[in-house]
């Protein structure tokens, strides 16, 4: 009986220390998960024990140590009243003249994968590094905000988004992680003061239309100007082409007529000394005579009344 006990004792104490040695060996390893990086803790001592960051897998760790994960990918700090998972309600700023306007703003963000960072990080935020975060983010959409007159908000949305990556930036960078993105989902003053400005980028709008037309109407009058200018030009260039055209034409005329009365001047010259007349009279007689004779009008040339001259010619 007595040997059978001792028996029981030391099976049961057997399966007692195998077990304990089975969980022990399972708390000694950890996971790090496909999304994640992680820094080895301590939680005895509560120091960490890393000086490399540990990428997916399973590792075996040791009693009392595990990994501190931070994620990989980038996270999104959302602020909006209408969004379910929102960090918080909507951002409440003042633009440059006072008035209030809500604003709902998604953040994209990564964290540092540098060991150093990620010791810095957890040191300095036990975790709660998003809270921080996210009240950069408020404190940064406040001030851009300040620096723009409420009536350009929507006008100036590409602005007041340019304005928060390039502020927030630095403010991120300062607490180990880098701005991905920045979405302005939605600008929303009180309902009167909206209207207002509806009316008045609507009045805007006519007024840049009406400059438009303006510009449209200018440009349409100097080109009437400028056509009709070349018109002028075209009709005055072919009034003085014509011009020349007709001087040219006169000068040619008169040149050929000048030359035709030389010609006839020398021919009266040559019948003149071919016929030994010493004077001009007797030529023309001498050529009225034969003007009758080739148009055959001698039977008139009988009526007439022949001047003294011509009687001389004739030997009347």
């Amino acid at each position: 009986m007595r040997e059978e006990r001792r028996i029981f004792f030391l099976v049961s104490g057997f399966c007692i220390v195998l077990i304990t040695s089975c969980a022990l060996l399972g708390m000694s390893f950890d996971v790090v998960k496909p999304t994640e990086v992680g820094i080895m803790y301590d939680t005895s001592t509560m120091h960490i024990l890393s000086n490399r960051v540990y990428s997916e897998g399973r590792y075996f760790t040791g009693l009392g140590r595990e990994f501190i994960t931070f994620p990989t990918t980038f996270q999104t700090i959302l602020f909006g009243a209408s969004w379910a998972k929102a960090f918080s309600g909507d951002i409440y700023c003042r633009a440059k003249d006072g008035m209030v306007v809500r604003m709902e703003i998604a953040v994209q963000y990564r964290l540092s994968q540098a060991v150093e960072d990620l010791v810095r990080l957890h040191l300095d935020f036990g975790g709660k590094h998003e809270n921080a975060y996210a009240m950069m983010v408020i404190k940064v959409v406040q001030n851009v905000a300040s620096q723009f007159y409420s009536p350009t908000f929507w006008r100036a949305r590409q602005e007041l988004h340019d304005e928060i990556m390039t502020q927030l930036e630095p403010e991120l960078y300062r607490v180990y992680a880098s701005v991905g993105s920045v979405q302005i989902i939605n600008m929303e003053f009180s309902a009167s003061y909206a209207t207002a400005i509806e009316e008045t980028q609507v009045a805007m709008q006519d007024i840049l239309q009406a400059e438009a037309e303006k510009n449209v109407a200018i440009v349409r009058s100097e080109s009437a100007v400028a056509v009709a200018q070349e018109t002028a030009r075209i009709q005055l260039a072919t009034a003085h082409t014509t011009a020349n055209a007709t001087i040219a034409q006169a000068d040619a005329e008169a040149e050929a007529m000048l030359f035709r009365s030389d010609k006839q001047v020398e021919a009266y010259e040559a019948l003149r000394d071919s016929l030994g007349y010493s004077d001009a009279g007797s030529l023309l007689a001498y050529s009225t005579l034969s003007a009758l004779e080739d148009s055959n009008a001698k039977s008139i040339a009988l009526s007439l009344q022949y001047p003294q001259l011509l009687k001389n010619v004739l030997g009347m």
